[in-house]
């Protein structure tokens, strides 16, 4: 739906903002673009972004060759990316289209050409273009008595609607012209806006996002229907028993429904919910889903279990319970997903532009474990693909790496005290810990004269009061943890 050069350039401008410097070498290897054409894309950007934001030197190119955002932008580089993100997104006919049939209650054809400023043969044109894109969502736009709508799967159009206007317009704008957000927020619960302040701007307008989908839709009359799969029925049953009844559906909001109406949409928010809003749940709660699901007799919960029983030797040594009911709980939550929308998921993911990747370009020992222990348990190559990388996510993040530091100050007799307490007080001491043995030791903090080794970083503190220098040393501390981890990553345990 969204041109390829247009999901080229945002992408360079993504992977050069996430970036401190990099190269055309690199960005060419990483997004499979010619050297040539990541130059004059580059290019491209700097044009846009003096044309739409007035800013030059953005992006800036050294003799050497490294590409970096100018210093003056870089604290706010992520924020003018998505900014210049949305405004390209708007010159193109076909986005306008999409966010029109998405985003208004109702819709007729003199509107759109209005509002559009095109002809009735283009409208037409453009109609059968996002109907064949659409027809991988398994809905259509249709017209009846003159009005615009979308019509079929209707959790895919409920899901579409929210991935694809959170991604476009995340906090810069909102898209609901005849919703204004003032009178979205009077219709959240009260439970929900209390804990408002505690969440980042960009959480509560995702939330409004989801509402007034859910309004448009649901004030149509266009509702969910139960799922086909009985399997699937049953667990939503089970979510709904443990969890109550979501707070939106309690105040009527979205006019007097059917009693089946209203249950099953009430399912299907409790555990849509949880995949695509997850931030806002509260661990306590998932913790308590995920004991339900450890011990429920029912074929996704025990998949869950066989899952991870297949996978023991990869899990840390010593993991909490606690823990492990919250792996059961994201991946039945995830296995559940996966059987309701089958290889659409992969259409969704299309969706986020910077593109959204997993971990699909993984390969080391660990995750082919993983892989291997899962052919007998998927269904197929991709629900294996999808499923390895949250199991790998899940697993990783578990993960705990040791970083020795060894002290050699010897100009002033209180210094190792000094960076001993206030190495303590910044890290946690299982993780970052200082020895006497330096054969042991990954870094070696000094003052004095320390030759380098193979397998040792020299650190040389010249002042405790040197505030550059401790940057530098936290950094170092943080870098070579995270080296460590992935060399982790890279490994498996042997038995």
């Amino acid at each position: 739906m969204i041109p390829d050069y247009l999901r080229k350039e945002l992408a360079v401008l993504f992977f050069i903002v996430n970036k401190d410097q990099t190269t055309t070498d690199e960005i060419s290897r990483d997004l499979k673009l010619s050297k040539r054409t990541i130059r004059e894309t580059i290019s491209t950007i700097k044009k846009h972004l003096e044309e739409h934001q007035g800013l030059k030197d953005f992006i800036v190119i050294k003799k050497s060759g490294m590409i970096h955002i100018h210093p003056t932008f870089k604290s706010e580089a992520i924020d003018v990316a998505y900014n210049l993100k949305l405004q390209l997104l708007k010159t193109n006919t076909i986005f306008n289209y999409t966010v029109l049939i998405l985003t208004r209650t109702s819709l007729d054809k003199a509107t759109i050409l209005n509002e559009l400023f095109i002809s009735n043969s283009y409208l037409n044109k453009i109609t059968q273009h996002l109907n064949n894109f659409f027809s991988s969502f398994d809905f259509m736009i249709t017209i009846s008595k003159g009005n615009f709508s979308l019509k079929g799967n209707e959790m895919n159009i409920r899901l579409f609607s929210y991935l694809f206007l959170q991604d476009s317009f995340q906090d810069i704008e909102w898209p609901f012209y005849d919703m204004p957000l003032e009178s979205i927020l009077e219709n959240i619960p009260e439970d929900i806006l209390i804990y408002s302040h505690q969440r980042s701007n960009i959480k509560n307008r995702s939330l409004c996002i989801l509402y007034a989908i859910l309004q448009i839709r649901i004030r149509n009359q266009n509702y969910v229907p139960q799922p086909k799969d009985q399997l699937i029925q049953t667990l939503f049953t089970l979510i709904h028993e443990i969890v109550g009844v979501a707070s939106i559906f309690e105040q009527d909001t979205f006019g007097t429904l059917e009693r089946n109406v209203e249950k099953t949409e009430i399912q299907y928010f409790n555990f849509l919910a949880r995949i695509f809003i997850s931030d806002v749940i509260q661990t306590k709660e998932k913790i308590n889903l995920g004991k339900a699901f450890v011990n429920e007799i029912h074929p996704y919960c025990t998949l869950s279990n066989d899952v991870l029983r297949m996978n023991t030797m990869l899990i840390e040594e010593g993991i909490l319970e606690e823990e492990r009911c919250l792996f059961n709980y994201y991946i039945t939550l995830f296995n559940t997903f996966y059987f309701l929308v089958g290889d659409t998921l992969d259409c969704f993911s299309d969706l986020f532009i910077p593109s959204w990747s997993f971990h699909s370009e993984v390969k080391n020992e660990y995750m082919s474990i993983i892989e291997t222990n899962l052919s007998p348990l998927t269904m197929n190559e991709k629900h294996k693909h999808y499923l390895a990388n949250q199991l790998y996510t899940l697993f990783t993040s578990e993960m705990k790496s040791e970083v020795k530091i060894y002290l050699h100050l010897s100009k002033d007799f209180t210094a190792s005290f000094f960076v001993e307490n206030q190495l303590r007080h910044l890290f946690n001491e299982k993780q970052i810990m200082i020895t006497d043995n330096y054969s042991l030791s990954d870094i070696v903090i000094t003052d004095m004269l320390e030759r380098p080794t193979s397998n040792k970083k020299i650190f040389y503190l010249d002042s405790l009061d040197n505030a550059t220098r401790w940057k530098e040393l936290l950094f170092l501390i943080q870098e070579t943890y995270l080296d460590k981890q992935m060399k982790q990553k890279h490994q498996v345990r042997k038995f």
